[in-house]
């Protein structure tokens, strides 16, 4: 059975329902408004656990060689996270946005996390990532975690833009029948013409 979502959205969903420990696969989206929405780009990473990197590592270096980033005087990024970076990572997340903000940039930064790891009882490396998010806030990052209307964006960005095309395979032969059956008849038009004002995917950055 095909699935209507991206493979990033199992990540997010996974590490939801994962109730003890972690697991190891990242994800992250990012959300990037430009000079009051002349431009927003939206990109998302993801890392599988027996890769060398991050999805955080990726969104990092994207955010940080982005040519419109660069050239843009104000920034809000709103960024989701299955999990927090780790330390290492939120000190290099705080002194980027730093920098960005010594070029006279006005910079905006929310980070959201389905949850946290490292937090529990026995936890490897549970102060150290702690540091890391008290690090992040300490320099003016919006931290929190997904509420209902995070869940509803990733559902809207994270659409598989190809399954509907799959999913209407059978329906363009059985649309061909019901015009020969019923020629004279408006409800094949009329629906048409419903589905046409849909909304449209947002459009993710390859």
């Amino acid at each position: 059975m095909s699935d209507p979502m991206q493979k990033e959205f199992e990540v997010f969903s996974r590490t939801a329902e994962k109730i003890d420990g972690t697991i190891g696969a990242t994800a992250n989206v990012c959300s990037i408004v430009i000079d009051k929405g002349e431009t927003i780009l939206t990109k998302v990473f993801h890392a599988k656990k027996k890769d060398d990197s991050r999805a955080e590592d990726m969104l990092l270096e994207w955010i940080f060689s982005e040519p419109s980033v660069q050239n843009g005087n104000r920034l809000d990024f709103r960024i989701y996270m299955n999990y927090p970076p780790l330390n290492t990572t939120s000190h290099s997340l705080v002194s980027g946005f730093k920098s960005l903000e010594e070029q006279g940039k006005k910079v905006k930064v929310a980070i959201k996390f389905v949850t946290l790891h490292g937090q529990g009882e026995g936890d490897e490396g549970k102060e150290e990532n702690k540091q890391g998010l008290k690090n992040l806030r300490e320099s003016g990052v919006k931290l929190g975690v997904f509420e209902e209307v995070d869940w509803l964006y990733l559902l809207d960005v994270l659409r598989d833009p190809t399954w509907i095309q799959k999913q209407l395979k059978g329906s363009r032969a059985a649309k061909k029948v019901l015009r020969e059956i019923g020629k004279d008849s408006d409800d094949i038009e009329e629906y048409e013409s419903m589905s046409k004002g849909s909304e449209e995917i947002p459009k993710v950055l390859e």
